[in-house]
C-alpha cells in the first residue's frame, strides 16, 4: 500500500515540474464544508483558475471531522472548515472569516413580539419546534456547545444537511433554526436574529500540513480566498 502510494503520488507531480510562483501547475487536492462551495469557494477557485490555467484543482466536500481527518491521512493538500478549538500538532490554520451565528423564523408578530424580549433568542427557540443542522458538522457542535450552556429547552423536529432546506422550512412556520449568517438567502419571510450577546461565532479556516506537499499551492489559494472575501464583505 505505501509503495502504490508513493507511485501515486509521484504520478500527481509530474506537472510540477515547470511550476513557479507566477505560473502555478499541478494538482491541488482540496476538501472543503458545505457552506464554503455554495458561498465564496466558486469565486475563489474562479479567480485562482485565471491567474493560474495550468493549474488543477480537485474538489471534494465533507463535514469538519472527516475533511480533518482525511488531510492528515495524505487524502488532501488542505481544507476548509469550521475550525474546532484544538487542531491537531501537525495542522496549520489560516484564518479566512469568523462569522455569526443566527436564529431565524418565520416572520410574523407573534414572533417578532417573542423576538423582542429578554434573551429573545432563546425564546424563540423554546416557543417553536427546532429545525436543527447536522450535529456531526463543526458549526452543528458549536451550536449544541451554546445550547446546553444556555439551557435551551428545544422541541427537536428535524435534522437537515441543507442550510438552504433548513431556511425553506423555517420560512414556512415549521420551526426555528440556527445557521451562520453568511448562509442567509434573500428572503423577506424570515425574521433574523444573532444568537447570544454577544453573538456566537465560528471561525472558517484554511487548513494544511505544517509540512505540505504543495505550499505553494496552498499559500495561493489561501490569498486568493482572503482577496474574494475582502471584496465580498
Amino acid at each position: 500500500m505505501e509503495k502504490a502510494q508513493e507511485i501515486i503520488n509521484l504520478y500527481d507531480s509530474l506537472a510540477e515540474a515547470g511550476s513557479n510562483q507566477d505560473d502555478l501547475s499541478g494538482l491541488l487536492r482540496l476538501g472543503a464544508i458545505p457552506s464554503a462551495t455554495t458561498s465564496f469557494l466558486p469565486e475563489a477557485l474562479a479567480r485562482l483558475g485565471q491567474k493560474h490555467p495550468r493549474l488543477q484543482i480537485r474538489l471534494e466536500s465533507g463535514l469538519s471531522t472527516e475533511l480533518t481527518r482525511e488531510l492528515l491521512q495524505g487524502k488532501f493538500d488542505c481544507i476548509i472548515i469550521t475550525q474546532a478549538q484544538r487542531l491537531d500538532d501537525a495542522l496549520k490554520p489560516t484564518l479566512l472569516r469568523e462569522e455569526r451565528l443566527v436564529v431565524i423564523a418565520q416572520k410574523n408578530k407573534a414572533n417578532e413580539k417573542i423576538a423582542k424580549t429578554k434573551d429573545g433568542d432563546i425564546a424563540l427557540l423554546d416557543h417553536l419546534p427546532f429545525v436543527r443542522f447536522n450535529h456531526l458538522t463543526g458549526v452543528g457542535r458549536i451550536i449544541e456547545h451554546h445550547l446546553r450552556m444556555r439551557g435551551a429547552n428545544l422541541r427537536e423536529i428535524m435534522e437537515l444537511d441543507s442550510l438552504e432546506a433548513i431556511q425553506r422550512m423555517v420560512a414556512k412556520g415549521l420551526g426555528t433554526a440556527i445557521i451562520p449568517e453568511s448562509s442567509l438567502t434573500e428572503n423577506s419571510a424570515l425574521l433574523v436574529r444573532p444568537f447570544g450577546n454577544p453573538p456566537v461565532t465560528r471561525k472558517v479556516s484554511l487548513v494544511e500540513k505544517h509540512r505540505g506537499q504543495r505550499p505553494d499551492l496552498t499559500r495561493a489559494l489561501a490569498e486568493i480566498l482572503k482577496d474574494a472575501l475582502t471584496t465580498t464583505s
